[in-house]
């Protein structure tokens, strides 16, 4: 739900939830529902950064594992940085969506690196 046209509305979400989701408020001022745990980028910055993370909670395999996988979302303007996962990203997410804007970077400062994935994902890559 784009915050433009949300100004002043009110917005139904609907009748009952069940299972695990996640509604992230953006900081853009957008409400985003995820049909599952999903871990939101609020800035730019490292992976194992608290402040990177909407909610202050850094994403860890343990949490993944419980709810059988989980969402990552990157939006327009964020760059999260997987180069404090030392070339393995071990933590389960089934869906990992790139927002036309904001970027998943595999390296620092121009030097690239590998990054293994434990596990399979989707990845999804949408225009703004």
């Amino acid at each position: 739900m784009p915050s433009t046209s949300s100004l002043g509305s009110n917005y139904t979400f609907g009748s009952n939830f069940s299972g695990s989701f996640t509604l992230g408020i953006l900081l853009d001022g957008g409400i985003k529902t995820f049909s599952k745990v999903t871990f939101i980028v609020r800035q730019t910055g490292k992976f194992s950064t608290i402040i990177c993370w909407l909610g202050n909670i850094v994403p860890t395999a343990n949490i993944c594992s419980l709810v059988g996988g989980c969402g990552l979302y990157i939006p327009s303007g964020c760059a999260l940085l997987a180069s404090s996962l030392n070339g393995q990203l071990n933590i389960n997410f089934n869906l990992i969506t790139i927002v036309s804007g904001g970027s998943l970077g595999l390296g620092s400062n121009g030097v690239h690196i590998a990054l293994k994935f434990k596990f399979t994902l989707e990845l999804d890559c949408l225009e703004h």
